[in-house]
């Protein structure tokens, strides 16, 4: 994955996150998106799993392709290294909240 594919995928994703959920927000200090907790949907909808099942209606096994699509998560391959990946995505994330010009500490949409 590329820098610009991962703020395409985080493009993607901030929009529907911004139609599904109304005025949310996300801590971007603890933002960790290789975390299931603490990454993008597991700050808002608890865990990672929630959030795919909550935004895509259906459970984890058929939405994680549409997680990656959505910058929600990276693409896995057998025995590859993803430390790589996840800065990417977790760059491009803290990027496009910056660029909002709301503070990088709490993001709020609208």
């Amino acid at each position: 994955m590329t820098k610009q594919e991962a703020l395409a995928r985080v493009q993607r994703g901030l929009s529907l996150i911004n139609r599904e959920v109304p005025n949310w927000k996300i801590d971007i200090a603890n933002l960790d998106m290789s975390d299931d907790h603490f990454c993008i949907l597991g700050q808002l909808f608890g865990s990672y799993d929630h959030g795919v099942n909550c935004l895509f209606h259906v459970n984890l096994d058929d939405g994680g392709n549409s997680a990656v699509q959505y910058g929600f998560m990276i693409e896995c391959v057998s025995g590859a290294s993803y430390g790589d990946e996840w800065s990417l995505l977790q760059e491009a994330w803290v990027e496009t909240t910056r660029m909002s010009g709301l503070s990088h500490e709490v993001f709020r949409s609208g």
